[in-house]
């Protein structure tokens, strides 16, 4: 099981390093994804932030569970540090919490993204890398719409062999689940360009095209619930073209 969780991790750090050799280029981006901390008190961080927690590695993550071990072994032999003990009881409130709030959800996405690096070779996963960093941008005093050559030629580049994964179940469910979760981020004044939503758009309809599937359904019926013409919904216009171009496409089986 050890050397599993060690495959997995180098799995996922060769895929974000061949991401971040690209994504280095875009002015005021900083690589945070991968961190060579292992403390518990920075999982805890990572887990409250939605879009990291989906990079953190199994193997690492159980180096992070066993960092505690320590201060619980002084605290048993009455050497503990008051400070240390109070870190740490705060940390696993606060890792109790979220878990047990978004437990089934993170459990079910960190599946689809293993399934998405063992069947896609992680194109999923270097889609939403390249979200996370495009994100970055509106911390910074960057934009994209000031170069969009240079970000519609990147997301191109590493979408460029969608054909060869496009099966892969995995990689439809993150690819969905970026257009249900997050499609909110995609309208206007959002975090991504308009360039980079029609390109997103583009990507969905060769990907899905001929493809059928109960996971497809559920995205269908959910994103049909908060389209335009559904009763008190608010309007979400890039939901709305997704639901179009996924329909589309799947109908064209």
């Amino acid at each position: 099981m050890k050397h599993s969780l060690e495959d997995v991790d180098r799995w996922m750090f060769d895929t974000r390093s061949s991401i971040a050799k690209i994504i280095s280029q875009f002015p005021g981006i900083h690589d945070s994804l991968d961190p060579a901390f292992v403390r518990f008190s920075h999982f805890v961080e990572q887990l409250r932030d939605p879009r990291k927690v989906q990079f953190i590695r199994p193997a690492r993550t159980l180096k992070s569970l066993c960092s505690i071990v320590p201060t619980l072994r002084d605290i048993l032999v009455g050497q503990g540090d008051v400070n240390a003990y109070q870190d740490m009881f705060n940390d696993l409130k606060t890792f109790v919490v979220d878990t047990r709030w978004r437990g089934n959800e993170l459990q079910q996405r960190q599946l689809w993204r293993m399934q998405d690096l063992r069947d896609g070779s992680g194109f999923g996963f270097t889609v939403e890398l390249f979200f996370v960093a495009l994100q970055q941008l509106s911390s910074t005093s960057s934009s994209p719409e000031s170069n969009p050559t240079l970000y519609v030629g990147t997301f191109r580049a590493i979408t460029s062999d969608w054909s060869e994964y496009k099966d892969s179940l995995g990689t439809q469910k993150i690819l969905l689940d970026i257009v249900v979760e997050h499609g909110w981020e995609f309208d206007p004044p959002g975090r991504y360009p308009a360039f980079i939503a029609n390109e997103f758009l583009v990507l969905l309809g060769k990907v899905f095209e001929g493809q059928a599937g109960l996971h497809i359904d559920e995205a269908v019926n959910s994103l049909s619930c908060l389209s335009p013409d559904t009763l008190h919904a608010r309007p979400r216009k890039f939901k709305a073209k997704a639901l179009r171009v996924i329909t589309q496409a799947r109908a064209s089986s």
